[in-house]
């Protein structure tokens, strides 16, 4: 998947690891269950020309199953749906990375997405 350009990190390093390194602020309290973590933090643009991003990052969320019997990060769950909504022509958030790493033992996973411009929350179309 491609990098957007102007949200990279001084680490020179893997494309996961630079995105890895990019912090904002958190969109909400961490998840911390399935022997994990994840949460979700908002990036905003150095160059306000570039979109504001979302990073939903996790560290041990894994969801077990008769292929992935020892896990696998819920993220690439989530990217896979994603793409599959997506060639369906059901609107998704536009994927800029998605990926996951064993780091001295532990899964990290990515997901990567630009931000929503134009729709609103559902509390806030029920209550239209």
């Amino acid at each position: 998947m491609a990098l957007v350009i102007g949200y990279r990190s001084a680490v020179q390093a893997s494309p996961f690891e630079r995105w890895w390194q990019c912090r904002g602020a958190w969109v909400e309290p961490l998840n911390k269950r399935r022997d994990g973590e994840s949460g979700v933090q908002l990036l905003q643009p150095r160059n306000p020309s570039h979109p504001t991003l979302y990073s939903k990052r996790q560290t041990g969320h894994l969801y077990r199953s008769l292929r992935h019997p020892l896990g696998r990060p819920t993220i690439m769950r989530e990217l896979h749906a994603y793409q599959a909504f997506a060639e369906l022509g059901v609107n998704v958030p536009k994927l800029v990375y998605g990926s996951a790493r064993k780091h001295q033992g532990q899964w990290q996973a990515l997901l990567i997405t630009q931000a929503l411009t134009g729709f609103i929350s559902l509390e806030q179309w029920y209550e239209a």
